[in-house]
């Protein structure tokens, strides 16, 4: 049996709110625990409740559970965007970047190849599926506490799909702030869950009628910790930057997860593509972001 967690039992992450009310179809069972998401009652952002302790973190993101489902080196294209964003704004002869959450290693192997100088940080190392000897990958205890790290500066900082998963996102940002050189850039992309979108509609209002139907728990590991829409996502960045330029904010859609279903998903998927970025009654449309800042 899982322990049932009560709502109240963790504050925002985000502003340090009290949570108002459950706010995702379903309840996930993992590790013998029951997670739920909640909304904050101050900044209407989506977080995990209970936080998954140290052991539960390290059984949802180990190699099997997370790296080898959704990391390989399979399509190194896909980062063709992510490459294009940094050398757009990026105008330091020494080319240091730091990715905080490397994945597989997928993408320092692009960025060496577009003459980068690019460090990695991962939890755990030995999931990055990447030759040391290309580029050195280390833990965030080493970056920001290790004797060769610690006093280190990088011209670009970037982060990919990394936020979500965080327990305390604007802490590790504002340490951040303290390795990127006086001329630097962040770059950061990932995913905006609670942002309006087609997609978003659909699948929620069919997550509310299969919970009606049948309101058992998913069971899998919660992988994201944070559910944010756009102005969620751009009030964490002011509040962890709050002297930075923002040199880019973008929203846009890629029709996910519909855009890899069935034909009715596609079109589904392809209508919110098509969607991407324009606003309607005030809100732009989108289930994903980019942001560049610099000092």
């Amino acid at each position: 049996m899982s322990k049932t967690i009560n709502i109240d039992a963790r504050i925002c992450p985000i502003c340090r709110g009290l949570a108002s009310h459950k706010t995702f179809p379903y309840d996930i069972n993992f590790d013998d625990v029951k997670y739920s998401y909640v909304a904050c009652s101050v900044c209407k952002s989506s977080y995990i409740t209970p936080f998954p302790d140290k052991s539960s973190l390290g059984k949802i993101f180990s190699k099997d559970n997370y790296h080898n489902i959704h990391y390989s080196h399979s399509n190194l294209g896909r980062y063709n965007q992510s490459i294009k964003l940094i050398e757009s704004f990026d105008k330091s002869t020494n080319k240091r970047v730091l990715d905080f959450g490397c994945g597989s290693g997928d993408f320092l192997l692009v960025l060496k190849h577009h003459g980068y100088s690019p460090v990695g940080v991962e939890v755990d190392p030995s999931t990055v599926l990447l030759d040391q000897a290309v580029a050195p990958v280390i833990t965030p205890n080493d970056l920001f506490y290790g004797k060769k790290w610690g006093d280190s500066t990088f011209d670009v900082i970037y982060m990919n799909d990394v936020l979500v998963h965080l327990p305390s996102p604007i802490e590790l940002m504002t340490n951040l702030n303290k390795l990127l050189s006086k001329t630097g850039i962040v770059v950061i992309e990932g995913p905006l869950e609670n942002n309006n979108s087609l997609v978003y509609f659909i699948s929620f209002f069919w997550g509310y009628l299969k919970r009606l139907l049948n309101n058992k728990p998913i069971n899998l590991p919660p992988t994201h910790f944070i559910r944010l829409n756009a102005c969620n996502q751009l009030m964490l960045f002011t509040q962890s930057f709050p002297k930075y330029k923002i040199l880019l904010w973008d929203v846009y859609d890629t029709g996910w997860p519909y855009v890899n279903g069935g034909i009715l998903k596609r079109i589904v998927a392809n209508i919110a593509i098509s969607m991407s970025g324009r606003s309607f009654f005030g809100s732009i449309y989108g289930n994903r972001f980019r942001i560049v800042l610099s000092k």
